[in-house]
């Protein structure tokens, strides 16, 4: 008893001395990576038993070695036994993330007196317990990762990391992404020093999604990102409060304390200091931000309407019958019984934009576009409304080849190509050829697997703030899809990509800067006597940040979004229109890597269509929410076959090429996709009577 009450004395006076001392103290810096001549000579691991050959290098270092290793890929066996860490060494890969260990069970163990490691550059995915297990042996040297990576892994304590009782561990300048666990992404007893490191998308079912500190454990967190992180329990649960933090930012967490930056101690939520309070998403590129400013779709949704959003206030409800408006007119208020997404099943097919974009194509469609068919639960039969959550239901991919794409010498700035900025969503819309032998014009072109045959020619591309489809119940930024034509009775492929806010896009920027100009022409027609005025709300502020970094858009096609995502795999399912009259001849092809966008870069994009002006009689155009929202609700999926290509089915052209080898094994998806994730069918979606994803087993 007086052993326990002496231990928690020595953790306060500890907690005592960092709360006093934290500014007098600092983190040391991760080393750099190896030298070039350490890369030059750095130890190659052999191709054949990779994993054990690893394993008796490192078992058996003798202490004091340092090594340098070249990137490899190893895969552990669920028989194979974890390496044991027993004498003093620093191991170091020559390229960050390239050297990577994965597979069941535990990666590495830390243990016995003489144990000091020093890891640095590795990438730890698909453990099923914790990766690196800290043991209480090891009590004696304080041990350090430095930029590593640990992704999908699972555990019931500690998915990525385990730190014993006695033991300590820094943690610096590490991405923690995808693990799965009960109590802790990181989970610790001891001590644990953290820093300058990412924490992002990690879910626990009960406590800790990020950090779980034990009775005894003393935590100390330094300019750490927490983002998107969510489950039963908290961001970051301890069973004390020995927790100090530093200017670490948290946004986007869910938990049942709160949804950003809180922590748990002692089973009662407990408002954290100042360092904590939630604070805004980072911007890769910073800039002035625009007069009016809808925010970011993040995964909670506002809780009161943005009443700024428009120039005018939320878009008005109009009354039902007024004479003055489009017959297709709609919009996404959730309250407006008239135009509202539950009332679009009574607008005539024939008055929608769609039905006009579509109809010169009638002939080659496989559904009748005179049928509104928006109201789901009259066609639950075709099971097939958009948008979705998207996950694998069927183990059915037929494709045998990479999406493979020509860019066409068409540009943004050809006479037919018309930029749109509608009222729900941005438009590239390309010109038709005639004939699929004409030269002229050379639009981008697709030859989607599957028999749909070669070289399709792109009619539009278009850009949805926030994204429609969710995947895996994660919801993102923005939505990119390509149209695709195709006369042969089968329906339109959809290629289509997600995007959330992180790194500034240059490729995204050019076609931006393209849609700018649409909006200062338009706004110019209705400003003629004022124009500097609306100008200075808009558009100066973004051209005095955006000219100085817009590329030459001579070579501007849609497939470089595709390139961005360094994926080859996609989702596929039959669906429909995500707006009147919701017809059914889409096939939709989600890539299942998204790309990046910037904070400025979703705000501009929302702006040119929400402060958008019809030139004509001078209206705002955008039909958009209380939320600043342009998506449809998500709809009933409990019937959908949608199924998941990875590379068990197919290696992109340049892996064939170079492996000889057509498709990856199974089991190896990590070393060959950069979301080898949701790989075998799961059951399928559940969309509850509210409109919430319900929970996936």
């Amino acid at each position: 008893m007086h052993l326990v009450w002496f231990s928690r004395l020595m953790v306060l006076i500890s907690l005592l001395v960092v709360t006093i001392f934290g500014d007098l103290t600092s983190v040391a810096a991760c080393p750099d990576l190896p030298s070039f001549i350490e890369k030059s000579s750095c130890e190659t691991i052999p191709a054949e038993n990779s994993y054990l050959y690893l394993n008796y290098r490192l078992a058996f270092a003798k202490k004091g070695d340092k090594v340098v290793f070249c990137p490899f890929n190893v895969i552990k066996n669920r028989r194979d036994p974890p390496i044991i860490i027993k004498n003093d060494i620093e191991v170091a890969c020559a390229e960050r993330d390239s050297c990577v260990v994965s597979g069941p069970g535990t990666h590495m163990v830390v243990k016995t007196k003489q144990a000091k490691l020093f890891v640095q550059g590795f990438r730890f995915t698909g453990a099923t317990k914790s990766s690196i297990f800290v043991h209480k042996s090891s009590s004696v040297n304080e041990h350090t990762i430095c930029q590593s990576t640990f992704e999908g892994n699972e555990s019931k304590k500690g998915a990525a990391i385990r730190v014993s009782s006695g033991a300590s561990l820094i943690v610096g300048q590490s991405d923690f992404t995808d693990n799965d666990s009960v109590r802790g992404t990181v989970f610790t007893d001891g001590s644990l020093e953290i820093y300058q490191s990412n924490f992002e998308s990690n879910h626990a079912n009960r406590d800790g999604s990020a950090i779980y500190g034990g009775e005894f454990a003393l935590i100390e967190s330094r300019e750490n990102l927490f983002r998107n992180n969510n489950g039963g329990g908290d961001l970051i649960s301890l069973g004390n409060y020995n927790y100090n933090d530093n200017n670490s930012k948290y946004f986007s967490n869910a938990g049942s304390c709160s949804s950003t930056g809180f922590v748990r101690g002692n089973s009662v939520c407990t408002g954290t200091d100042a360092t904590l309070s939630p604070a805004a998403s980072p911007t890769a590129s910073p800039t002035a931000s625009p007069t009016v400013s809808p925010p970011k779709n993040d995964e909670n949704p506002t809780l009161s309407p943005m009443n700024n959003l428009h120039p005018t206030g939320v878009v008005e409800k109009l009354p039902k019958d007024n004479i003055h408006i489009n017959p297709g007119y709609f919009n996404y208020d959730l309250t407006d019984e008239a135009y509202g997404p539950e009332a679009w099943g009574k607008i005539e097919a024939t008055d929608t934009d769609e039905y006009n974009y579509w109809k010169d194509l009638q002939e080659y469609l496989p559904v009748s576009l005179t049928e509104n068919t928006c109201n789901s639960a009259k066609f639950f039969n075709g099971n097939r409304a958009s948008p979705v959550d998207v996950r694998a239901t069927e183990d059915d991919c037929k494709e045998y080849h990479e999406i493979r794409t020509l860019d066409g010498s068409v540009t943004l700035q050809s006479n037919n190509v018309d930029l749109q900025i509608r009222p729900n969503m941005l438009r590239i819309s390309y010109p038709r050829r005639k004939n699929k032998k004409d030269l002229e014009p050379d639009v981008p072109t697709v030859d989607v697997p599957q028999g749909w045959g070669k070289f399709l020619d792109v009619v539009r591309v278009d850009f949805v703030c926030p994204a429609e489809h969710t995947l895996l119940g994660e919801k993102f930024d923005c939505e990119i899809r390509i149209y695709v034509i195709q006369k042969a009775g089968r329906g339109v492929p959809v290629i289509t990509l997600l995007a959330k806010v992180g790194k500034f896009n240059n490729h995204l920027q050019e076609a931006l800067d393209e849609f700018q100009k649409v909006w200062e022409s338009n706004d110019n027609a209705c400003q003629k006597s004022n124009r500097n005025l609306r100008s200075s709300q808009l558009g100066s502020k973004f051209d005095n940040e955006t000219n100085t970094r817009t590329l030459v858009t001579s070579n501007w096609n849609p497939w470089k979004f595709m390139q961005q995502t360094k994926s080859y795999w996609f989702y596929g399912y039959n669906g429909g229109l995500t707006e009147p009259p919701c017809s059914y001849f889409l096939h939709w092809r989600i890539i299942d890597t998204p790309i990046e966008l910037s904070e400025e870069q979703l705000q501009q994009m929302k702006q040119l269509i929400m402060t958008n002006r019809d030139p004509i009689n001078c209206k705002y155009t955008s039909v958009h929410n209380q939320y600043g929202s342009f998506a449809r609700p998500l709809q009933d999926s409990s019937r959908l076959l949608i199924h998941r290509c990875t590379c068990r089915e197919y290696l992109s052209d340049s892996l064939r090429d170079l492996t000889g080898l057509r498709t990856c094994p199974a089991g190896a998806e990590s070393l060959w996709m950069p979301n080898p994730r949701d790989l075998k069918p799961s059951a399928k979606n559940l969309i509850g009577t509210s409109g919430e994803q319900e929970e996936d087993p």
